[in-house]
This record gives structure tokens, sequence and C-alpha cells, in this order.
């Protein structure tokens, strides 16, 4: 048996024992095995987006043999996942009409340009968000730029999707 993305069966993988994990810390499905020597023409290898569900990519047992830092990313992402943003208190994707959407288009590079700017020149101490010439100088250009009008725009937008 082979795996297009594992290679031969016995030879690159093998199923799993009944003694070993996956990386969410149920059984593993599958294991892959240590080899000595560079396996090649064994595989296709992932060149472009592929689609790896949850259980196939938390199913691969976690080897004493090759350390890995996917248990620990996952036991992070579980430590944090209550505090994630529910999906439904989200801002659904807006439909602006073509005036709105010419203007948040270049509203918002602007003001993205504007933004990292800041963030560097505040975070390399050129300036100090602390001092208040600084900090008014960083509101006054994004006013400026049109941040009232752009937040006006979304704000109109957001009221018509939700009457």
């Amino acid at each position: 048996m082979t795996n297009s993305l594992r290679g031969e069966k016995g030879v690159a993988w093998d199923w799993a024992t009944a003694d070993q994990k996956g990386i969410d810390g149920r059984q593993a499905v599958y294991q892959m095995l240590p080899t000595t020597e560079e396996l090649k023409n064994q595989v296709w290898r992932e060149w472009g987006p592929l689609y790896k569900s949850v259980d196939q990519r938390h199913g691969e047992a976690i080897l004493d043999s090759t350390p890995s830092g996917e248990p620990i990313l996952y036991a992070g992402t579980k430590l944090v996942e209550p505090f994630a943003t529910k999906e439904e208190s989200g801002v659904p994707p807006l439909v602006y009409d073509m005036d709105q959407s010419a203007q948040i288009g270049e509203i918002e590079t602007n003001l993205e340009n504007h933004i990292k700017q800041s963030l560097a020149n505040f975070g390399t101490g050129k300036k100090d968000a602390s001092k208040d010439a600084d900090w008014e100088e960083y509101i006054s250009t994004a006013k400026a730029i049109g941040v009232e009008t752009y937040v006006q725009i979304k704000q109109t937008a957001y009221d018509a999707q939700n009457k």
C-alpha cells in the first residue's frame, strides 16, 4: 500500500500500534518510520495547497525518536481556545456601492501605510506614543487620511445589511 504523501507502507510509514498517541493525545492512526537514508521517488511533495483534515494531521503518532513541537503547539492552542472571538460576534462581509468601494480602497491603503509606519516609529523609539505631541500627530494624520469617513462608510454598509 502506498500513500501519496507518506510513501510506501512498511518503509516510510505504518499503522500505529495500540499504545501510540497522536498529537491531540488520542489513539494515533499512523506512524512515520525512521529511515537512515533519504527515500527518493516515493511521495508527492506538498508543492501547493493541500487539505489535511484535523483528524489526519493529529493522527500521526508522536515518536520519541523524532522530537516535534506539534504536541506543545496543540496544547497551547487548546489553552487559548476559550478566549477566541465567537464567529457570530464578528462583523460579516460588507457590501459597498461603487463610490463607497473607491473611497474605502484609497483610505484603507493610506491608513494601513500610516499605521505600519507609526508602529515602526513607536517601536523603534523614533516617536513616543506616551508623548502628547507624537500621539496627536498620529491621530491627526489618521483623520487627514480619512479615518472618520472610513468608519462612517463601514457603519453605513453594516446598518444597511442588518435592517
